[in-house]
C-alpha cells in the first residue's frame, strides 16, 4: 500500500489488481476519496462479474480519503486468472471511480443450495462507544451479500468509516463502523437498524432458495 501510494501519490484515486499467490486470490487495492454509495457501487460490480470476496478491509484516512483492500476469487473459488474477467473488473471500477453516479447497480439472481438454516446464524449486533457505533453481521455467505447490507446503509444515511469482512467456508462476519447517526435516539436507531438488515438479508436468502 505505501509503494503505491508513494508511486502514484494521493491527489487522485486509484486502484490496483494484481495476484497473492501466497493467499491464493487475487488482490485488488483502491484508494479514493470517500463518497456515499460509493462502497454499494464497487460491491455490485463484484456481484455483477460473479466474483467472491472472501476478505475486505477499508480503512479511512485523516485526509478524508480511504484504503480499501479486496482479496477476491472467481465463481470456482479459485484466483481469478481470466484476463477478459480481469479487464472488466478494471474497467468497472475504474468507471465507479470515475463517475459513480453513472454506475447502475445491477442484481445477479442466483439459486443457492443451503446447507443449514440461514436464519440460524443471521444474527446482526449494534454496539455504541466513545462517540462511535459499530455494526456487526454473521450470516451465511450468499451473492450480493455485501451490496444488500451496504444498501441498508445507504437508505439510513450512514457513512462507513472502516470495516472488514471475513468469510469462513459458508459463514461471513461483517463489521462495519459508521457515522452520522443521532446519538440521541441510540436505542431506537439500534432497533430499526437491526430489523431493516434482518428483513433485507431474509428477502436476499428467499428470492435464492
Amino acid at each position: 500500500h505505501s509503494e503505491c501510494l508513494m508511486k502514484k501519490g494521493t491527489n487522485k484515486d486509484f486502484m490496483q489488481i494484481k495476484e497473492s499467490p501466497y493467499r491464493g486470490c487475487t488482490q485488488l487495492m483502491i484508494y479514493q476519496k470517500t463518497r456515499k454509495n460509493l462502497l454499494r457501487k464497487i460491491t455490485s460490480v463484484f456481484e455483477k462479474l460473479n466474483i467472491q470476496i472472501t476478505e475486505a478491509n477499508i480503512v479511512t484516512l485523516s485526509n478524508n480519503s480511504s484504503i480499501d483492500t479486496y482479496l477476491l476469487l472467481d465463481s470456482s473459488g479459485k484466483q481469478i486468472k481470466n484476463k477478459y474477467m480481469l479487464n472488466d473488473l478494471k474497467n468497472n471500477i475504474e468507471q465507479v471511480l470515475i463517475d459513480p453516479k453513472k454506475v447502475k447497480i445491477s442484481k445477479r439472481t442466483k439459486k443457492v443450495s443451503y446447507t443449514k438454516d440461514f436464519t440460524s446464524v443471521l444474527d446482526v449486533e449494534v454496539y455504541s462507544k466513545n462517540n462511535s457505533v459499530t455494526i456487526e453481521v454473521n450470516a451465511l455467505d450468499s451473492p450480493g451479500l455485501l451490496s444488500s447490507i451496504c444498501e441498508v446503509m445507504d437508505d439510513s444515511n450512514l457513512i462507513i468509516k472502516d470495516a472488514k469482512v471475513s468469510t469462513l467456508g459458508e459463514q461471513v462476519n461483517d463489521i462495519f463502523f459508521v457515522e452520522s447517526i443521532n446519538f440521541d435516539n441510540f436505542d431506537n436507531f439500534s432497533k430499526k437498524i437491526k430489523n431493516k438488515l434482518k428483513q433485507k438479508l431474509s428477502d436476499l436468502y428467499n428470492s435464492q432458495m
